[in-house]
């Protein structure tokens, strides 16, 4: 992107807001092809030069980054997804599935982790497409984000609303009418409570990246204990003989698997959209991807292995599967634990996803590419107004629209995402 124009001076006008580019500038055959210079970036400082209107804060360390990654993964991909699978698409095999999924995702995350250790910026897959393939590729990557990260919340706030009745059932009480969720048709479902965690989740972020990481430690290690609870407790409950046909559906219903449960590993990435924020990226941001998806990878197969041994995997319920499983045994207030930590994890995967988008946003606004209104941070370094909006975008979406509707358009977002990383 930025062209050294002799040996002391540095073409940086590209990295300038838009209203510091001439109408050519940004319009012309040429600037769709021109890439960010990875070594003036680093040589130079650019990165600090282009914040000098106010800027996020490094702050985290790598604890929160594999705390940030655990919680942006674990919600709906033990709570949501593992149920409709192994039920609709796998069986049993639905094992397979996820150590496939797993395996693509880790080659992704080498790519990430290479890029994201060089370029320690919050444009993720955005900077990465910007600086090695082009800007009207890195521009056209960091819209097709929105599908992944600003969609995925909305999509997770309905999978939390799923929960929350059912707690609310398990514990003998009844949801409102005005707050359940209501069906309109196939692609519309009224669904108050998805719009109203979005919400609470967008304004727990206002606080500011590290206050919100807190939260985001606490409430992942009560996660962490509910699904280790699940799967130590559960495995005395497994009865062999439901993992007598471990292929129902066949193979080619172990690859339609891979494809769905890919949405389970969204969120190794998004750790990558924190760069600006940790104190050593280059040491921190390889160990945080590729850890977390290490860890999230053993916790769904091992979740995955108990919940078809536990139960059938043609009984198995598709909004609740954890909990329902210790409900059908008669365990009830095992039963109640399960979808009361199932609630908690996905408030986590809530707004762990909200975080994302405001931080592609914000990497645009600098290079140009967006409103410079997402590029302004508040005296704490929180990315006020991009936050806010995203947000607000989110929870309306949530409002509206059913969870199978949005987790085709988050996997079309991911993959095309990690496709034109891997080729960077």
């Amino acid at each position: 992107m930025m062209r050294r124009k002799n040996s002391d001076e540095i073409d940086v006008s590209p990295l300038l807001p838009s209203s510091s580019r001439t109408f050519k500038e940004m319009y012309s055959i040429d600037s769709f092809f021109r890439k960010q210079d990875l070594n003036s970036i680093i040589a130079d400082g650019i990165e600090d030069r282009i914040q000098e209107g106010g800027s996020i804060k490094r702050t985290l360390s790598v604890w929160d980054l594999i705390f940030y990654g655990l919680a942006s993964t674990l919600g709906t991909g033990i709570f949501v997804t593992v149920g409709k699978v192994a039920k609709l698409s796998a069986g049993p095999s639905i094992v397979f599935s996820f150590l496939m999924a797993g395996f693509a995702s880790f080659l992704s995350a080498l790519c990430y982790s290479e890029f994201a250790s060089r370029i320690p910026v919050s444009g993720s897959a955005y900077s990465f497409a910007y600086i090695s393939l082009g800007e009207v590729v890195g521009w056209f990557v960091g819209w097709n984000l929105t599908l992944e990260y600003a969609i995925s919340a909305s999509a997770v706030a309905g999978g939390w609303a799923t929960y929350f009745k059912y707690t609310v059932v398990s514990l003998g009480g009844t949801l409102p009418w005005w707050l359940d969720m209501h069906e309109i048709n196939e692609l519309i479902t009224i669904s108050p409570l998805s719009f109203l965690i979005v919400l609470a989740c967008t304004l727990v972020l206002l606080f500011g990246m590290k206050e919100s990481a807190r939260f985001n430690l606490i409430i992942t290690v009560i996660n962490i204990a509910i699904i280790l609870f699940f799967i130590i407790f559960g495995s005395f409950h497994v009865d062999k003989t439901n993992w007598g046909d471990f292929f129902p559906y066949g193979i080619s219903g172990t690859w339609r698997g891979v494809g769905i449960v890919f949405f389970s590993y969204i969120g190794f990435d998004s750790v990558s959209t924190l760069a600006g924020e940790v104190k050593k990226p280059k040491r921190d941001l390889p160990i945080g991807i590729i850890g977390t998806l290490t860890i999230v990878t053993m916790f769904y197969i091992a979740v995955s292995l108990v919940i078809t041994g536990m139960v059938p995997y043609f009984q198995i319920d598709e909004d609740a599967p954890l909990a329902s499983a210790f409900g059908r045994i008669h365990i009830n207030w095992a039963s109640t634990v399960i979808s009361i930590g199932s609630v908690t994890t996905i408030t986590a995967t809530t707004l762990t996803s909200l975080v994302g988008q405001p931080r592609i946003f914000y990497q645009m606004a600098k290079d140009g590419l967006m409103f410079s209104i997402f590029g302004k941070t508040d005296s704490k370094g929180t990315i006020m107004y991009g936050t806010l909006i995203t947000g607000l975008t989110s929870a309306v979406i949530a409002l509206f629209f059913d969870l199978d509707v949005l987790l085709d358009m988050i996997s079309i977002g991911t993959l095309l995402a990690f496709t034109v990383v891997c080729a960077g």
